[in-house]
């Protein structure tokens, strides 16, 4: 592939996760990508290694992807760098027994417009305790604004809650605003280990730790929804393996939907490859748990495929996967554009895939 050549104007390290879900998101293969940004096979390994590149080349895959504000695919550990927001310097703002530690991600978008940074924290007196936070970014909305998103900022909290000790969710431990109010941050206990999306980096999973991870997911969308409630939003980056045995934590509920007269988060909806493509049409009810489990058929096919193809475009791709035919036809159900066809809970899903190992 022919390159133009770049001017070198210093480094730059971009998140190969934010890279890899927005290329995803627009349909492109990696070839167009490279060939939209003039880049080299060398520089998109050094990519998807989080390694550095030239700035020029940084700036060609964010105009390449559309991305307004190269913030938002920023390498978090460039961006602490760059931004001064270095480990240990000073509390977290808001929680006087917190200090960050180690940033986690750039600036993130939710779909309902609220902008965050994850951070691993450090218990500023038991040196040895840590959690992972979220801090929410409120400030350039206006007050009104403010005030509404506000109200959905505990809604992580109060999911974690309802589910209360289950193997497949983190421990809630706060959730506060900062002294100025335009700022809060949410804390869950701290569990070693990398998301789905950081994993998958590397190619599909292996064929046993595939069906144990998407059995265990389905395990947590199970409880999920005899808690009342509906991820809606359910993609790699918001599934953590454990470190020490590879098992699954979901995280990240700020925009599920609580059937308790809680009012629902919308707004206009960001393009997400794993969402299904009716969420934001038409108001769910209890009997839409099928929009997640359109989510987990996508999840399973990037794990099984080694990437994810458009939208419409599964069939190939789910044919040529290493799978038993029970666990295909499940998955074909999950993925059909007519809900009506989707499973109707996970227990029929699980039970499915009961015998795959």
């Amino acid at each position: 592939m022919s390159t133009t050549r770049k001017k070198r104007s210093g480094y730059m390290r971009l998140d190969p996760t934010e890279v890899e879900l927005r290329r995803i998101g627009l349909g492109m293969s990696v070839k167009d990508l490279k060939d939209a940004a003039t880049i080299s096979d060398e520089t998109w390994q050094r990519v998807i290694k989080g390694e550095e590149i030239w700035m020029d080349s940084a700036v060609d895959v964010q105009k390449a992807l559309g991305v307004k504000n190269l913030l938002e695919i920023m390498h978090p550990a460039k961006l602490a760098e760059l931004t001064g927001m270095v480990a240990g310097a000073a509390p977290a703002s808001g929680l006087a027994d917190w200090q960050m530690d180690e940033p986690l991600s750039g600036c993130l978008n939710t779909s309902n417009g609220l902008k965050y940074f994850t951070w691993k924290l450090k218990h500023r007196l038991e040196g040895n305790r840590f959690a992972r936070g979220k801090r929410y970014d409120l400030s350039p909305l206006p007050t009104a604004e403010q005030d509404r998103l506000s109200n959905y900022l505990s809604r992580h909290g109060e999911v974690c809650n309802r589910i209360g000790a289950h193997p497949r969710f983190p421990k809630h431990l706060t959730t506060v605003p900062d002294s100025s109010g335009q700022s809060w941050w949410t804390l869950d206990e701290w569990i070693p280990g990398r998301s789905l999306a950081e994993v998958l980096l590397c190619g599909n999973l292996p064929r046993g730790l595939l069906a144990r991870v998407m059995r265990e997911i389905m395990e947590g969308l199970q409880a999920l929804h005899a808690a009342k409630v509906i991820r809606r939003e359910l993609s790699p980056r918001f599934v953590l393996l454990r470190e020490h045995d590879r098992s699954v934590v979901l995280t990240d509920f700020e925009l599920g939907k609580l059937f308790d007269g809680s009012p629902t988060v919308a707004s206009d909806w960001l393009g997400d490859p794993y969402r299904a493509p009716e969420i934001g049409d038409e108001p769910l009810t209890e009997q839409d748990r099928h929009v997640d489990f359109y989510s987990w058929g996508r999840i399973l096919l990037h794990a099984s495929c080694g990437g994810l193809p458009p939208v419409g475009q599964e069939a190939a791709c789910l044919d040529s996967a290493d799978l038993p035919v029970k666990v295909r036809e499940i998955t074909q159900r999950c993925l059909a554009t007519d809900v009506n066809q989707r499973p109707r809970s996970a227990d029929e899903v699980l039970k499915a895939i009961r015998y795959w190992h």
